[in-house]
């Protein structure tokens, strides 16, 4: 482009001067043209070019100055086309203007800085234009030269503003190259983008002089950091040289107080011993003249640390029987080395994580080696790894479908009569929670319950079972129970007047050496010094021919007799018995009545046998003693009770304990034997009895251990730790521990003492005929074992047992 621009001022200025001139009106061409000079003048008003290339300055960065471009001895020209350089980003060109060289301009362009000023030429399509550079060119309108018919012609091209943008020492102003200037009125060096011609074409020969421009800079200030704070012997430190006004760029050189030296902006240097040492930092900039700036920082050398303790890792995992698509929680447990840690873990399924605690989820069933590496904060760093093989297994088969049915007995049902629901749960996830509903807005909780209706009619029983699973799990079933008035029954009613019964259970109501009930059945305040009524239904306790009734004290509230009056017995509306006598009834006195039974009635059925179970511990752990209760109603009492625990282990009795050995949810069955005769009644129910694993004991607590034989009996046995009495167990009366051996544990941390203590098992001195063991004693901390016994020894009313250990 600069070719063509160049090209096309040529032709130019011959069909500019075709128009004016006519053949014999033409100059005489130079047969031998003056070689001019192209310079810059720090007047714009300038009538020559200096002498040498002049200094503009010194200048301050935001001042603004003038320069012309003067064209000196020239040989008569028709125009030029001339480009100035300054140094971007120290001197930026803000303006130029047209000097009065060219008489009457034609075809004028002005570029500043790759930018158009004035004229239409595309300026930024120009290879030599850019930042920093102004191009002026310009062409005589009249189309002849200026100073025609004279030697040499000189006069001031154009001018420029600058202003000054960056700090440097010195920087210039010049004419730049391109290969589009290969037209150039230079001969040396090639493509100088100045160019002067003549009229009628032919470019004019000139040599160039630039100009030189200096700054006034503040003098230079230095500065030292260094890193680390506090540094060690041995260890190196980094010092960090600062240095700012003056002219950059800057040298740096330090001198750090031990004879040694280093040159750069930033550099390492460590100290063999620890003390203070004068640190000197020299820096010089690049103006001219060089000016100097030093600083001092004194630093302070101290010995390292004694080196941390080896680094140690070891981790645990949550849940400890992980399933495929279960999140498994990876926790670290790190000593020794320096903090902080920087914790990573390789799964291996290809998986990896950092931090801790870390979360991972395997997809597939299998065994894998899990790997922990910490690295710490030391220097040098200490690593270390820790690894276990983790079994995950494929999740459960999904439950079968979650139903509830309903079941009552008896079938028929009556008005005030107790009837008997349960039912079966099939699916969902134990242990479950069933609720009913029976229709009269009354409900209940349980699996097996016992409810009454008060009044005949058709009844919706509702029942509802949620179970344990996440999201919880629910299901209802319903049915129709239809209840009907009892026919009217002949039985034999027992009623009298009581003096002073005010005691809980302080009577006792015998029929023929049976016990029909101890009134009253709580304590009656209202009852004491005043006559109370009492009735009893007697039918089932009544035998053909005589008949003895007895009314006995309970043999405490002694001070106040009490008395029975207007005793009567009746049959429907026909009276059997009756003595209106006042008599007295006393912790040494009972009352007996005898009485004639012609034909008895025969006694009702009894009502339907019923049960319910209850876990009385809750949330148990391994090892912990569990306590289960079973009540049971209606049927023939006395009953028998038998309980499967659901781990392979069965008791015996209404109120047992059992000790699980392994965590899990067990269905624990509860079965119910009346003494109906001549066949017995049996009634059973199931509930579910979760078990977790007892927390890892941590370091500092003391647990005790043991296996006891024959401790069935409540309180039989008592344990003292250094003279204080910890526990007496088995805590209630356990009948399954009775010639057989049971576990046990303590907490014994707050009872140990630092030295020698004492351990010691005392009998109760009763149930004597059978000599307790001990044996399998520990005492442990956390993992480590403080104590251990393993014999088996004897424990009676006669023989206490005492070992030794040290805390």
């Amino acid at each position: 482009m600069l070719v063509a621009r160049r090209f096309a001022l040529t032709i130019l200025l011959v069909f500019v001067s075709s128009l004016f001139l006519t053949p014999k009106a033409l100059p005489p061409l130079h047969a031998a043209t003056a070689t001019g000079q192209v310079c810059i003048t720090i007047s714009t008003t300038a009538t020559t070019c200096p002498a040498s290339p002049p200094t503009v300055g010194p200048l301050t960065v935001g001042s603004t100055f003038d320069v012309g471009v003067f064209i000196q001895d020239s040989a008569p020209m028709g125009g030029f086309d001339i480009y100035v350089n300054a140094s971007s980003p120290y001197l930026i060109p803000t303006g130029a203007a047209l000097g009065s060289l060219i008489v009457s301009p034609w075809a004028t362009v002005i570029c500043i800085n790759g930018a158009a000023q004035s004229g239409s030429d595309p300026c930024g399509l120009q290879t030599a234009n850019g930042p920093g550079v102004v191009e002026v060119s310009a062409i005589e309108n009249s189309g002849s030269n200026e100073c025609s018919g004279m030697a040499t012609c000189s006069g001031m091209a154009f001018t420029i503003t600058y202003r000054v943008d960056a700090s440097i020492a010195r920087t210039y102003i010049s004419y730049p190259t391109g290969p589009g200037c290969s037209i150039s009125s230079v001969a040396t060096p090639a493509n100088v983008c100045v160019l002067v011609s003549d009229a009628t074409g032919p470019t004019l020969s000139e040599n160039i002089q630039g100009a030189i421009v200096t700054q006034t800079a503040a003098p230079p200030t230095a500065g030292i950091s260094y890193n680390p704070p506090f540094p060690q012997a041995g260890r190196g430190v980094t010092f960090y040289g600062l240095a700012s006004g003056g002219v950059p760029p800057y040298t740096y050189a330090w001198t750090f107080g031990d004879g040694a030296t280093a040159s750069g902006s930033t550099v390492n240097h460590t100290y063999s011993s620890a003390g203070s040492y004068a640190v000197v930092l020299t820096v010089k900039d690049s103006d001219y003249p060089q000016k100097t700036a030093s600083t001092q920082a004194t630093v302070t050398v101290v010995n390292p640390p004694p080196p941390p303790p080896p680094l140690t890792a070891s981790y645990i995992f949550s849940p400890s029987s992980p399933q495929t698509g279960q999140p498994i929680t990876f926790s670290s447990s790190i000593s020794g080395g320096t903090p902080p840690y920087i914790s990573s873990w390789s799964f291996g399924d290809g998986s990896q994580a950092t931090g801790s605690p870390a979360t991972h989820t395997y997809s597939y069933p299998g065994s894998y080696t899990v790997y922990l590496y910490v690295s710490d904060s030391g220097s040098p760093t200490q690593t270390v790894s820790a690894q276990q093989l983790i079994t995950v297994t494929g999740p459960p088969p999904p439950p079968p479908s979650f139903t509830a049915s309903i079941t009552f007995s008896p079938s028929s049902p009556q008005t005030g009569q107790p009837i008997t629901f349960s039912g079966s749960i099939t699916g969902g996830t134990p242990p479950y929670t069933s609720t009913w509903n029976f229709g009269d807005s009354s409900q209940m909780t349980g699996f097996s319950v016992i409810h009454t209706y008060s009044f005949p009619g058709t009844y919706t029983v509702v029942r509802y079972v949620s179970d344990s699973s996440s999201p919880t799990q629910s299901v209802s079933s319903q049915q129709l129970i239809t209840v009907t008035n009892p026919p009217p029954a002949l039985g034999y009613m027992l009623s009298w007047q009581g003096y002073d019964w005010d005691g809980g259970r302080e009577e006792t109501v015998y029929l023929n050496g049976n016990a029909v009930v101890s009134l009253p059945l709580t304590d009656l305040g209202g009852n004491g010094g005043a006559w109370a009524l009492f009735s009893l239904d007697i039918t089932s306790f009544l035998v053909q021919g005589t008949n003895m009734l007895t009314f006995a004290h309970a043999g405490w509230d002694c001070g106040i007799t009490d008395n029975v009056g207007d005793l009567l017995i009746t049959s429907g509306s026909s009276v059997v018995y009756s003595n209106s006598a006042s008599l007295p009834l006393s912790c040494a006195q009972s009352l007996t009545y005898t009485f004639t039974i012609g034909t008895a009635p025969p006694p009702p059925p009894p009502p339907p046998l019923a049960l319910t179970e209850s876990f009385d511990t809750a949330n148990p752990i391994v090892g912990e003693t569990c306590s289960f209760n079973g009540l049971a109603s209606g049927g023939v009492p006395p009953y028998s009770f038998s309980w499967d625990f659901g781990d392979s282990v069965s008791g015996f009795g209404s109120s047992v304990t059992h000790i699980y050995t392994a965590p899990g949810t067990y269905a624990v069955t509860l079965t119910v034997r009346d003494s109906a005769s001549p066949s017995s009644n049996t009634l059973s129910v199931t509930g579910y009895q979760t078990v977790s694993a007892p927390p890892p004991p941590s370091a500092g607590t003391y647990t005790l251990s043991w296996q006891g034989y024959d401790w069935d009996g409540g309180g039989e046995e008592t344990i003292t730790l250094n003279g204080q009495i910890i526990t007496a167990l088995p805590r209630i009366d356990t009948p399954s521990n009775g010639g057989a051996w049971a576990p046990f544990s303590l907490n014994v941390t707050s009872y140990v003492v630092t030295g020698t203590n004492t351990l010691t098992f005392t009998h109760a001195n009763w149930d004597c005929s059978i000599a307790d063991y001990v044996r399998n004693l520990q005492v442990t901390s956390g993992t480590t074992v403080i104590y251990s016994n393993p014999n088996e020894s004897p424990l009676s009313c006669t023989q206490t047992l005492t070992y030794t250990f040290t805390g």
